[in-house]
């Protein structure tokens, strides 16, 4: 039988104390923004309202377990589950236990390849890192590990493509990102 170890941080915000309640999001209006155009992220501007409470002005706001209230359910029955619950879940939600299971496991070494990276940035060294390099290290070291499937795509627009500059010679896959079709000109 397939036995599942799960690492145990993958639990450790749930029962914290102050915990998950203590995180508040506010509501915003976004009042303007040049995001939708082609342009690079750093250059993204973005103006925007925290609305408020009518009767006596504090900022409207909804704690994270309402928000994400399915999502803490199934850590905190997941934390009391058996190998059996993992291996009987739906293909996708298994997926994505094992996939955090796989980031929790290996979060030391990709910590620091980020850190080894922003550091560059940080310290201004002459071959300080670029947008392009902090986004080569985000996607390789952050986000693309928690996709499904690893996969990951960064803007094909990016300047200076190389691999990551934390020293796993990665190379990264670049492609198109935009939504909507792709015409050919």
């Amino acid at each position: 039988m397939e036995e599942f170890d799960l690492d145990k941080r993958i639990f450790k915000g749930l029962k914290d104390n102050p915990g998950l309640d203590m995180l508040r999001f506010a509501v915003i209006k976004l009042e303007s923004c040049n995001g939708t155009k082609s342009i690079s992220f750093s250059e993204v501007t973005c103006e925007y309202e925290v609305l408020r409470n009518k009767t006596n002005r504090r900022p409207c706001v909804f704690p994270f377990t309402l928000i994400f209230n399915e999502g803490v359910s199934f850590l905190e029955s997941l934390e009391k589950g058996s190998s059996d619950d993992i291996k009987n879940m739906e293909p996708h939600m298994k997926e994505a236990v094992l996939r955090l299971n796989a980031f929790y496991k290996s979060i030391e070494y990709n910590e620091t390849c980020l850190k080894k990276v922003f550091d560059m940035k940080v310290k201004g060294e002459e071959m300080a890192a670029t947008e392009t390099d902090i986004s080569i290290t985000l996607a390789e070291h952050l986000l693309g590990k928690l996709a499904p499937g690893e996969s990951y795509k960064i803007d094909n627009k990016a300047r200076g493509k190389k691999s990551c500059r934390c020293g796993c010679k990665v190379t990264p896959v670049f492609d198109g990102t935009g939504i909507g079709t792709k015409k050919q000109l």
